[in-house]
């Protein structure tokens, strides 16, 4: 055997596109290698480009409402609709034009930094050596080498000092290694898949020589993440929703993602293109959350036109906290976003964020939230406190309380005091609900509509089941106008409005009703004292942004009804006239709120 004392002196090397480094290490160390021995450690990392800010307009909404079945254990298919708002874009080129289409230039947009980041710990990655074979690729060397990032103890690959190798490196940036055939990823195989390579050569010294691999993305990558809290509902545990992207809708949607074959020799795509379909986000069994994001990789240039942009949704699911229970939206829909003009290169990433947001009920041309505002202090999820009690349309009266649903005039929260002023838009809390400044308070004369509503576009319904009582509930539903009232078949997809009376002031937080004139009041005198009248009526109440005619009070929707117990279940209602009405601003009462954007 014979020794070689290590040489003190460090071998570097690059090429255009990826760095190389052999070096000898630990100067002046007796170590032992076998007849001019060279040993390979490899160090894994991925190049990824800078980021443009682009600079535009925040989007408005979609006017292209997606009607959703849903399915609940309560046997019952609503009818929903949502719309999605772009909440941000960013751009990740190359410090040249970057693929930003004509009109859209850098000039725009702050370019940040190009960057070098390890693999994640466990990515999979195949690497090929070849001999040189007076400069150009030889034969390979071997078989290829399955590697993994992150190892306690990375493997060592033996080779002859003195020598001059070429090499091939891919990944797709999992956990498992790509498949490879006749060195070619299969263009199923390479569907949607992260695409990363690198090649390179180098001269191996006898001793150690480490060789870092710089890997590049060979996609196009456009990632789509989308967010529930507009919805005032996490994604649920167990969903298996599917997300797609593309222009136009129904039979006309175009698919803008390709796959290909991908040729490992000279690391490019190859042959036929084919559409990437729909691809899954899956939520495990004990995960909810309210957001969720999805990497499109396409093996070609995605070109996006201006305000252009479908993405088709289907099979999403939410956790309704209010009913505890899942709601799932089975049917595939189109919603369009309104995004910029990008060219989106091999390479380079667009990355958008969607927010879910729960479409109003327009009636008479003005656009309600089809539920009351409440404010709850926990968050589950990451769940915004100020949320709508949620899409079901369902609130028996064991819902309510008297710190979550009542709001003091033009007040932030339920427990704040009331605003003695005039209308503070500051403390308007629909502004508030996310995202923000989309909603407010409504107008006397916007609510003055609901008073004027013909009577053939108003719905009664109400519960008294005989053994759950506390679910004795009422409310008064409002049919949306138009052609887009057929996309609102049950009530529940109606604007209801509750009659959960009014909270009292001053109140006493023990006392176990301190909303007055409400279906709690009905369930206390009428079932538990046994009366047949009610002799109070039960009112629905919210507020608008006016101020009142007198001091100290401000503008009030108020309709009353007056409950008849017939037998044990059977009721009727008796629906007095709607009115504007001037009210004591200290009281708390409903707070609904008007879209405006």
């Amino acid at each position: 055997m014979m020794k070689y004392r290590k040489a003190g002196f460090c071998y570097l090397m690059s090429s255009v596109i990826i760095l190389f480094i052999l070096s000898s290490c630990k100067k002046g160390a007796d170590i032992d290698y076998e007849n001019g021995e060279a040993l390979l450690t490899l160090n894994a990392s991925i190049k990824e480009n800078g980021n443009i800010q682009l600079k535009r307009s925040k989007s408005t909404f979609s006017k292209n409402h997606a009607k959703l079945s849903q399915n609940t254990i309560a046997r019952r298919t609503l009818q929903s609709d949502f719309e999605v708002q772009v909440s941000s874009e960013d751009f990740y080129g190359f410090s040249r034009d970057s693929g930003l289409k004509a009109g859209t230039t850098p000039s725009k947009g702050v370019m940040k930094n190009e960057r070098t980041e390890k693999l994640k710990s466990g990515v999979s990655y195949i690497l090929k050596i070849f001999r040189d074979n007076q400069g150009i690729r030889g034969n390979q060397i071997g078989e290829d080498h399955i590697l993994s990032s992150g190892e306690e103890h990375p493997k060592q690959i033996k080779l002859d000092g003195g020598q001059r190798y070429h090499w091939i490196a891919i990944s797709n940036n999992e956990n498992n290694p790509p498949t490879v055939n006749n060195n070619e990823i299969s263009q199923k195989d390479a569907l949607n898949k992260d695409i990363l390579y690198a090649s390179g050569s180098f001269t191996a010294v006898q001793g150690k020589n480490l060789l870092n691999i710089q890997f590049e993305h060979k996609t196009s990558r456009i990632e789509i993440s989308i967010d529930s809290r507009g919805m005032s509902m996490p994604f649920s545990e167990g969903s298996n929703g599917k997300i797609s992207m593309g222009s136009g809708k129904d039979a006309s949607f175009l698919g803008m993602i390709k796959s290909k074959t991908f040729n490992i020799l000279t690391g490019e795509f190859i042959g036929e293109a084919a559409f990437v379909p729909d691809i899954p986000f899956v939520l495990t069994d004990s995960e909810r959350t309210i957001s969720k994001s999805v990497i499109f990789h396409s093996a070609e240039p995605v070109t996006l036109v201006e305000n252009q942009m479908s993405i088709r949704v289907g099979d999403i699911s939410f956790w309704a906290w209010f009913l505890n229970n899942k709601i799932s939206f089975t049917e595939s829909k189109y919603l369009a976003a309104k995004n910029s003009a990008v060219v989106v290169n091999p390479g380079e990433k667009y990355a958008i964020a969607l927010d879910f947001i729960q479409s109003p009920a327009e009636i008479n041309g003005i656009k309600w939230s089809r539920e009351s505002l409440a404010f709850h202090p926990d968050t589950p999820y990451g769940m915004p406190q100020l949320r709508f009690m949620g899409v079901f349309g369902h609130q028996a009266f064991h819902h309510i309380n008297p710190n979550v649903n009542y709001f003091r005039w033009n007040a932030l929260h339920p427990l704040d005091a009331t605003n003695t002023g005039s209308y503070d838009s500051t403390k308007d809390p629909c502004l508030q609900v996310y995202p923000k400044g989309i909603w407010r308070m409504p107008t006397a004369d916007e609510a003055e509509s609901l008073v004027t509503l013909p009577a053939e576009n108003i719905q009664v319904s109400w519960q008294d089941n005989a053994v759950l009582r506390h679910n004795v509930g009422i409310r008064i539903a409002h049919v949306p106008s138009g052609p887009a009232a057929k996309e609102y078949i049950f009530p529940q997809r109606y604007m209801a409005i509750f009659f959960q009376g009014y909270r009292s002031h001053p109140y006493d937080e023990n006392e176990p009703i301190p909303y007055l004139n409400s279906i709690r009041d009905y369930y206390s005198e009428v079932y538990k004292e046994g009366r047949q009248i009610y002799s109070n009526p039960v009112s629905a109440m919210f507020w608008t942004s006016n101020v009142g005619s007198t001091p100290g009070t401000a503008k009030a929707y108020v309709r009353q009804a007056t409950y008849t117990r017939i037998n044990e279940k059977e009721i009727r209602v008796d629906f007095g006239e709607a009115t504007i009405q001037d009210v004591d601003r200290n009281l708390g009462l409903q707070i609904r709120c008007i879209r405006t954007k």
